[in-house]
């Protein structure tokens, strides 16, 4: 599918060039202007200038400046901002002037009266929420630079949120979690708001693999333009969540974008230029010589060509070969980048606007890995003076994604080189150039041999690179705001909104004669091609009445409905093409079809009551009921209750603490739910295909049982914390411990055979725990002149369980279907595994017959009497550490760096090559094993899974940005320029970590809502390069 972008380039265009019309003078009035800054001198976009007891008022642009056209008078101006204390001045307006006001804002990372968003119709002020809602400003820190999606956007910078990037592939989907997994069988991803709108919260899209049909994955979250996002909140548990329906116990993340404001228009371009480069290590494969050619001489001048290696036990010499290291057949390059966005934003008292358009290209270090995205967006805001707001978003987005085959698919570049034969390699001569071949030389094989395949498992890395799995994207995000005020205690907002996407997905193995891939050479497509559109409607009504001085509330009311329809249809064909250019189905000897449809319909409803008392004691208690078409026929409505409370002390009358400007104490506690998949409650049927009387008919066979009386998961949390700012706001801390219990959780369950149904029974019968602690500390350490430093550090634990699997039994899954299991007081999928007690080896190196002896197992299962518990798949802590030196007000340092512990990582790509071919292709652990103890090399022997699993903890340095703001001496003589910001940096730049394989990070299974989190020939991250200028005219 060929995505055309005339069409929507042009409408953009024509908003561009309207948004630059000359408005009209106005008469008799006077102008307010002045710009807002840091105390570092830098200066604060979409910082918001109010004019007390008036409507009137205006975002600052690009380069914090801000102008307001007002009645003469005199006024009170507010300034505000996520992260930085509010200022408030006085200002003296005359008509026909211009009065000049600037504001300097101090860093605070605490603000408890700043607005977020909720599901009422009016925003509330943080101190009056008993949750801890995340809140991110995504404008500030997409300046601050390594940023090139939404996901590292929210990486390592908000607490509670795991934000897992499982490949190096440029495209590829990160799995997100907020506060760990909650469901077994469900869905884990958080979901999706964008102005109010559900949206596509899917990271498992993509095109797979062909072979294993495993592989990386891509995300739409990641579709949007970071640069369009004003801000960011994560609403976290189900204390939080309950009021957002019946698939809202994963968390939800609300994604705010740039609106327009009051003011010319002020227009943004950033051009940004850089690189990905590879710089793993990668294993060599070991080839024995002495077992296969009777060489026991390490120095024989016939194999210096591959590096030859003695084990002094055995005194066997082995050939190493190594594809992906090896300079004369290295596949990777250095993948150049680029993007461009342009935006514009401006408007008048009435009518505000924000438009952008950005091109994204991204080459990743292998050739067949690239990324080209084109997104534009229009919003537009008008009011009819206080009484009416309304606003329109919409947003396009157009893109093409090539993923290479990895994650054990038997064509990957990363797999054929891991699992590759050194007998079909070429040796590496002094000058980096291919020398003889193995083969050859060992066995007298013909050297062709080597030419095909230059030491992989199956072909060289140019026929790997014709293997296509590609994805084409047109996606459109639209929603329409409304929000009424018809009386000073009554305010209401309705809000409609879609999300229209069609993917084509599209495997594709061209024809060659040379037959590397064995039948697959005569030519493979699958092409897939998926409609999908998600609509909703929210009306929302909020009631504000104050009972006597002391005591006010509000009192709101909403309803919510969610439609997601999904359609799939595609075509596979295999064998016949007639040339290298036949990519159809139609053009296969042997074609079959598909098609799939999906429809799924939420409704809800809820109440909702504030209560405040003398502006510092805030209880809210809510309740929403929600019906869900994924239900089973049996069961009804669900009902969602919550409560929150918010103590802010440094209000109260008796506080006096001078260096504690806030502090509050709050509780929440809450039900969330999460529907069952559609068609989990449904019998369901396959179609067959019979001979009857020699001829081929169709017909259905039962698929699943169905359950009438399923229903959706019940997560309960309690949750209490505090909030603080000190020192005048310049250190804030802020604390969370949460306890979440999952019940009603979806097991399946097996059926007896007789029944003739493939598929399992899906019931509520599960239950899981969950708890841990949220931890923030931020402040500016140094505040002068010419000089600050700001510093923040955030750490999150989580610690879940499954408690009960309802008298089922352990649930065995991974790649061997015994390397992980659902047991009950473990955490889900953790990695289970064998040890030897003690074994003996003779004075060759070999373990002696009969004198393995098994450890006894820890976790006391009878059915598996040597099982030990090896470890959680999931970091259980994680920590940020965040810096930013600003030297006189134009040099900014910024550093970002991560940890997580608490989990171990599979290597399975190492367990698989130890040994793959036994003699032929092994790894250098299991060549040289009797370094290792008796015990460990005969685990190793054994195959078993416990060598391969690894404390996975690592810290990694993310991001490191120098920027520079060009004075003004130097943009005044670049004629329309108002700012210009050059800046360098570098992401993912350095790992420190004990794991032996190739990244802790790494997850074959890419984005996907699944346990699988081995390293299975998973192309590790790239360490990226960029330089960046940014001007405002």
């Amino acid at each position: 599918m060929r995505v055309r972008l005339a069409t929507p380039c042009c409408a953009f265009l024509l908003f561009f060039l309207g948004a630059a019309w000359p408005q009209a003078a106005r008469a008799q009035e006077g102008t307010l202007s002045g710009v807002v800054s840091q105390s570092s001198g830098a200066t604060l976009a979409s910082a918001t200038v109010r004019l007390l007891g008036t409507d009137a008022g205006a975002l600052t642009d690009e380069n914090g400046h801000f102008v307001l056209t007002i009645a003469p008078g005199t006024y009170q101006v507010r300034v505000t901002l996520i992260g930085f204390t509010p200022v408030v001045r006085s200002a003296n307006v005359r008509a026909g002037e211009t009065t000049t006001l600037d504001f300097t804002l101090k860093p605070q990372a605490l603000s408890l009266g700043e607005l977020v968003v909720s599901v009422a119709a009016a925003a509330t002020r943080r101190e009056e929420l008993g949750t801890d809602v995340e809140l991110l400003d995504a404008a500030t820190e997409v300046q601050k630079g390594a940023v090139s999606n939404v996901s590292d956007l929210l990486n390592a910078r908000t607490t509670g949120v795991s934000i897992d990037p499982a490949s190096g592939e440029v495209g590829s989907a990160s799995q997100i979690r907020v506060r760990g997994s909650t469901s077994i069988t469900q869905d884990n991803n958080p979901l999706v708001y964008i102005d109010g709108v559900r949206v596509s919260n899917e990271t498992g899209s993509g095109p797979g693999s062909f072979d294993f049909g495993n592989g990386q994955t891509i995300s739409r979250i990641d579709d949007l333009n970071p640069q369009d996002i004003a801000d960011i909140q994560v609403v976290k548990g189900p204390s939080a969540t309950a009021l957002y329906g019946s698939e809202a116990a994963a968390g939800v993340i609300l994604i705010t974008t740039k609106h327009g404001q009051s003011g010319k228009p002020s227009f943004a371009a950033t051009v940004q230029e850089g690189m990905n480069r590879d710089v793993a290590n990668y294993p060599a494969n070991f080839y024995d010589l002495t077992s296969n050619a009777g060489i026991t001489d390490v120095a024989d001048p016939n194999f210096q060509q591959w590096q030859p290696v003695l084990n002094p036990v055995t005194n066997h010499v082995f050939a190493q070969n190594n594809p992906l290291m090896n300079p004369a057949t290295r596949p990777f390059r250095n993948g150049l980048t680029q993007a461009y966005n342009m935006s514009v934003r401006g408007g008048t008292d009435v009518l505000g606007y924000y438009g952008s358009m950005g091109y994204d290209h991204q080459n990743g270090t292998l050739p067949d890995n690239y990324l080209q995205r084109f997104t534009g967006r229009a919003n537009l805001s008008t009011s009819v003076g206080n009484l009416i707001h309304i606003s329109l978003n919409s947003n396009f987005i157009a893109s093409h994604v090539r993923l290479p085959d990895n994650d054990r698919s038997a064509v990957g570049v990363v797999t054929n080189a891991g699992a590759g034969l050194p007998i079909y390699s070429h040796g590496l001569l002094p000058n980096n150039t291919k020398g003889d071949c193995l083969g050859t030389v060992v066995a007298g094989l013909d050297p062709s041999l080597c030419d095909i395949h230059e030491g992989n498992l199956t072909a060289n890395f140019p026929k790997l690179e014709t293997i296509q799995n590609t994805q084409d994207l047109g996606r459109f995000i639209g929603s329409a705001v409304v929000q009424a005020n018809p009386t000073s205690w009554l305010t209401g907002r309705a809000t409609a909104g879609i999300d229209y996407s069609q993917t084509k997905n599209r495997n594709l193995v061209p024809l060659d004669p040379d037959r590397p891939f064995g039948s697959n050479s005569k030519g493979l497509v699958n092409d897939g091609r998926v409609t999908e559109r998600i609509t909703s409607l929210d009306v929302t009504t909020t009631a504000s009445w104050r009972l006597t001085e002391a005591l006010s509330g509000q009192t709101s009311a909403g309803a919510q409905y969610v439609n997601r329809h999904s359609e799939t249809v595609g075509c596979s064909g295999q064998g016949g093409f007639a040339s290298t250019t036949a990519i159809a189905c139609d053009a296969a000897l042997t074609a079959t079809g598909f098609s799939d449809l999906l429809e799924e319909i939420e409704g809800g409803a809820f109440l909702q009551q504030q209560l405040s008392y003398r502006d510092y004691l805030f209880v809210t208690g809510a309740v929403r009921v929600d019906n869900n078409s994924a239900f089973g026929v049996n069961q009804g409505a669900i009902v969602s209750p919550s409560a929150n409370g918010s103590l802010v002390l440094s209000k109260m009358p008796f506080w006096h603490l001078d260096k504690v400007n806030d502090f509050r104490l709050r509780f929440a506690w809450g039900k969330a739910a999460q529907a069952p998949n559609p068609f989990a409650a449904d019998r369901t049927f396959r179609p067959v295909r019979l001979l009857q009387n020699g001829s081929e008919v169709t017909g259905i066979a039962p698929f699943q049982p169905g359950n009438p009386d399923l229903t959706a998961e019940r997560n309960e949390e309690f949750e209490g914390g505090f909030d603080a700012s000190l020192f005048k706001g310049r250190l804030s801390v802020k604390g969370t411990y949460f306890h979440q219990k999952t019940t009603n959780a979806i097991v399946q369950t097996d059926v007896a055979p007789s029944t003739g149904y493939y598929g399992g029974r899906f019931v509520n019968i599960g239950a899981l725990t969950n708890h841990g602690l949220e931890g923030l500390i931020s402040g500016e350490v140094i505040a002068k002149d010419n000089v600050s430093w700001e510093l923040g550090l955030k750490v999150s634990t989580q610690d879940s369980k499954v408690s009960s699997l309802g008298g089922q039994p352990t649930i065995l899954f991974g790649l061997s279907a015994d390397h992980q299991m659902f047991r009950e007081g473990y955490a889900p999928g953790a990695y289970f595994g064998q040890y030897v007690q003690s074994a003996d080896r003779d004075a060759q190196g070999n373990i002696v017959p009969g004198s393995v002896v098994m450890a006894p197992g820890d976790i006391g299962d009878p059915l598996r009497p040597y099982d030990s518990y090896l470890g959680r798949p999931d970091p259980s802590n994680e920590q940020s550490l965040s810096t930013t030196l600003t030297l006189f007000k134009r040099i900014r340092v910024y550093t970002l760096f991560e940890r997580a512990g608490g989990f171990m990582k599979m290597d399975e790509g190492e367990r698989f090559r130890t040994p793959f071919i036994p003699g032929f292709s092994t790894s250098r652990r299991f060549a040289l094993r009797q370094n290792e103890s008796p015990e460990m090399q005969a685990m190793m022997e054994m195959k078993f899974n416990t060598p391969f699993v690894h404390d996975g903890t690592f810290v990694k340095w993310r991001d490191l940005t120098v920027s520079y703001d060009l004075p003004e001496a130097v943009t005044r003589y670049m004629g329309f320029v108002k700012t210009a910001s050059l800046m360098v940096g570098g992401h993912n730049l350095a790992t420190f970590t004990n794991y032996p394989g190739l990244d802790p990070e790494l997850r074959f299974d890419g984005g996907t809502d699944s346990y699988n989190a081995a390293d299975f020939f998973t192309l590790p991250p790239a360490r990226s390069y960029f330089a960046r200028l940014s001007v405002t005219f």
